[in-house]
C-alpha cells in the first residue's frame, strides 16, 4: 500500500499507461507479464484517462481534444449544425472504439483519450475521476 501512496494520482495513471503499453502490441505476453485481455485494456484505459485528467494533463492531451473540437466546431458551424462538446467528443471516440476491427493497443491508447475526454467533460465520467483520486489518496 506504501508504493500507491508514494505514487500519487499522476504516478498511478502513468504506470497504468506503462502497462497497457507493453501489455498490448506485437510483443505482448513474450515477457513475464501476459498479454491484455479486451476487457482488461478497457478497464485500465478507463482508470489511466480518468487519472490523466484528474491530475492535469501531464501528457498534453488537453491541447489535442482542444484542436479535434475546435476542427469538429469549424465543420459543425460551416454546415449550421452547431457545435460538439467535449462529452460529444467521448461519445465520437466511444463509437469508434465500439465499432472499428482495432488491437488492443489502439483500443488502449483511444480507451485513454476517451477516458480523458470524458473525464474532463465533468458529468459522471467526472466523477468517476473524482473517485479514482479519492481511491489513491485513501492509499496515502
Amino acid at each position: 500500500m506504501s508504493v500507491i501512496s508514494g505514487l500519487g494520482t499522476l504516478g498511478v495513471s502513468l504506470a497504468l499507461v506503462l502497462v497497457l503499453w507493453f501489455g498490448t502490441g506485437k510483443n505482448a505476453g513474450s515477457g513475464k507479464m501476459p498479454a491484455l485481455g479486451w476487457g482488461a485494456t478497457f478497464f485500465l484505459a478507463l482508470l489511466a484517462g480518468s487519472g490523466l485528467a484528474v491530475s492535469g494533463d501531464p501528457l498534453k492531451f488537453r491541447g489535442a481534444v482542444q484542436d479535434l473540437l475546435s476542427f469538429l466546431n469549424k465543420i459543425g458551424s460551416s454546415l449550421q449544425a452547431g457545435g460538439v462538446t467535449m462529452a460529444g467528443l467521448a461519445v465520437l471516440i466511444l463509437v469508434i472504439v465500439l465499432y472499428k476491427k482495432m488491437t488492443t493497443r489502439i483500443l488502449a491508447v483511444l480507451g485513454i483519450l476517451l477516458f480523458f475526454a470524458a473525464g474532463s467533460a465533468g458529468g459522471t465520467m467526472g466523477t468517476l475521476s473524482g473517485a479514482l483520486t479519492s481511491i489513491v489518496n485513501e492509499f496515502a
